[in-house]
């Protein structure tokens, strides 16, 4: 007999400003407690937040000193990728993925978005007159695009202003 999944809702974020980001979002309970759905996290550099129901960490991506670094990185990333998400799939079914701008998102959001589940992207606030590189991808798979800077939005096509969250 297999055992059923607990619905989840899965956000992605960095360190720093991106977590706080994501902290100031999640304060504003976007997923109602009644639905009784998971509130999961993938995060980088030991920078959690603590209040989500399970929190799965990932390697920082790039080193600003070292681009054969970064390279390397990029690799232990993938590979880590893989590990959390197997390990996030024997217990959650993971129906949205929610990020704010980290480089991080990337691939978790290609990977969630081939099975199918929804993207929202939020720009990060940083960005007034140009995407981030994490946009410039994200922008294509995600179901929504909200922006904080009004800036942004003629940058964006379909875009949504959501306010700042820092």
């Amino acid at each position: 007999m297999q055992k059923t999944k607990k619905k989840a809702v899965l956000f992605v974020y960095g360190e720093g400003g991106h977590r706080a980001e994501m902290v100031n979002l999640l304060k504003y309970n976007i997923v109602p407690e009644d639905l009784n759905v998971s509130k999961i996290g993938i995060f980088e550099n030991g920078d959690k937040v603590d209040f989500l129901d399970e929190n799965f960490e990932l390697p920082i991506i790039n080193d600003k000193y070292s681009r054969l670094r970064t390279l390397f990185g990029i690799l232990a990333c993938i590979i880590k990728n893989f590990k959390v998400f197997r390990r996030i799939k024997k217990t959650y079914q993971v129906s949205i993925l929610v990020t704010i701008g980290p480089g991080i998102a990337i691939i978790p959001a290609i990977y969630y978005r081939l099975k199918g589940t929804k993207i929202v992207f939020i720009e990060t606030s940083s960005r007034f007159y140009s995407k981030s590189y994490t946009g410039r991808v994200l922008e294509k798979l995600a179901a929504k695009v909200y922006v904080q800077n009004e800036e942004l939005m003629s940058i964006y096509k379909n875009s949504e202003y959501c306010g700042k969250l820092l």
